[in-house]
């Protein structure tokens, strides 16, 4: 499958995922952004994909005959952890776990400020992955299609986290908007939120598969030369 039908394929099918949470939401059916909704099993497989994908990677990778493309075998097989990682704190909700755990161990008073550790744990993970593509970034180097990708998906990440931020803040909200008023965008942005997560995860789907093609096809290419020098090499000491 190409980049561009994979890129129609996930946006399309995690959009009609959204919408139809939205409609048996609003139809006074259960709230799938929630724990245990199917939002959450798509993001879950979507982590776990991009996982996979990056894992294949370092296995095209480790068994290239060159030094460097050993070494950044490790890389990819880093990444593919990261994201099983992800897909675990995902299905299990790691980091709002933790936040709690926080509050309960230093004995925290939740206000709306403490009730957003979770979206800083989250900020620290973009963080970390944004600086682990950084120092790693020769690697990207060849992958442009990926990288714009990449660019994407991190930017609306960020804008997530500040989205989430405002959704764990209704005191905030209610600076500016009556309680009522406040409660419902609350909840309307935590919708977007996460809405915005699974297509964030969609954007590094492709951006992921797009750069296992181009490996791939480098390998093949590759094996392929060396095929093709080996007869000449056999003439040669003949």
């Amino acid at each position: 499958m190409s980049v561009k039908s994979l890129f129609s394929w996930v946006l399309v099918g995690n959009a009609l995922a959204v919408v139809l949470a939205l409609v048996i939401y609003h139809h006074g059916g259960r709230d799938h952004f929630g724990e245990r909704g199917f939002i959450t099993f798509l993001s879950t497989f979507q982590l776990l994909a991009i996982a996979w994908l990056s894992d294949k990677t370092a296995q095209i990778r480790r068994t290239s005959p060159k030094t460097d493309n050993r070494q950044s075998a490790l890389l990819w097989r880093i990444i593919a952890w990261g994201f099983i990682f992800l897909a675990a704190d995902e299905f299990l909700a790691l980091h709002e776990v933790t936040d709690h755990f926080i509050h309960d161990i230093f004995n925290i008073q939740e206000t709306s400020l403490t009730d957003s550790i979770d979206d800083f744990i989250v900020l620290l993970y973009g963080i970390f992955g944004a600086w682990i593509l950084w120092i790693n970034r020769f690697e990207l180097k060849s992958h442009k299609q990926a990288i714009a990708l990449l660019k994407r998906a991190f930017v609306l990440l960020f804008f997530m986290i500040v989205l989430d931020f405002l959704a764990n803040g209704q005191k905030l909200l209610e600076l500016f908007l009556d309680p009522a008023a406040a409660n419902t965008l609350q909840f309307h942005i935590y919708h977007l939120e996460d809405s915005l997560k699974v297509f964030i995860e969609a954007l590094l789907i492709v951006a992921f598969y797009s750069i296992f093609r181009t490996v791939q096809s480098q390998q093949k290419r590759l094996e392929h030369s060396q095929r093709a020098s080996q007869p000449e090499q056999a003439f040669t000491h003949r």
